[in-house]
């Protein structure tokens, strides 16, 4: 699992569901709950890579803490469930672009 330093120094791991409540809050922004339920209603409550209906979640494709002028951006985000969105979290540069080029197919014209 990645680790990043927070502005404090101290180590953090990598994945939203550990972060502190408030530092993931500050990642994510104003807005983040409004457009969580509109990709949701859009894409519908279902994991495209499983077809789990189960414990969804919103993935950032390009990661916010690097990214973060991408956060809101519908084409850097899919809905998983947990343990998909786990792997996803630990997947390289290459299975980061194949999801990137799903949603990309997907939402064409939406």
């Amino acid at each position: 699992m990645m680790t990043y330093y927070s502005k404090q120094g101290t180590m953090q791991p990598s994945n939203w569901q550990e972060l502190e409540s408030a530092e993931a809050k500050s990642l994510r922004g104003r807005g983040w709950s409004t457009f969580v339920r509109t990709i949701r209603k859009e894409r519908g409550e279902i994991c495209p890579l499983c077809g789990s209906v189960r414990n969804l979640e919103v993935h950032h494709i390009f990661r916010v803490r690097f990214f973060r002028h991408l956060r809101f951006e519908r084409w850097n985000v899919i809905i998983l469930c947990q343990r998909c969105h786990k792997l996803a979290e630990e997947a390289g540069a290459s299975v980061r672009y194949a999801l990137y080029r799903f949603v990309e197919y997907h939402t064409e014209g939406a």
